[in-house]
């Protein structure tokens, strides 16, 4: 994560403390990011896949079900945390992990 923040240019002190093992499998979401990471996650069941030879192949997340997810949300929510920039955020997030997913796929 460190090496990822300096690449990007953010200054060290902007980033929070290392309170677990970076090797772990879990990773700190910032302050700044964690209603768009919630979101992302409140999506997790409206994948599309299709079934193939080697698996299933993942075409990405349903766009109106994630938007129905995003509009269901408390009015004071979606005035804090409108829903064109948690989509923005959630379709950037799919993208990275369409391409786990389906690499994962691919080494099976």
């Amino acid at each position: 994560m460190r090496q990822g923040a300096r690449a990007l240019g953010v200054p060290a002190e902007s980033l929070p403390p290392i309170e677990e093992d970076e090797t772990a499998d879990a990773c700190v979401v910032w302050s700044i990011n964690l209603p768009s990471v919630l979101a992302f996650l409140e999506c997790d069941t409206q994948w599309r896949a299709v079934a193939g030879m080697g698996g299933l192949i993942w075409l990405g997340l349903d766009y109106t079900a994630v938007l129905a997810t995003l509009n269901s949300r408390p009015r004071a929510e979606r005035r804090q945390h409108p829903t064109r920039k948690l989509f923005a955020d959630i379709r950037l997030m799919e993208d990275t992990a369409l391409a786990i997913r389906n690499e994962e796929r691919d080494d099976a």
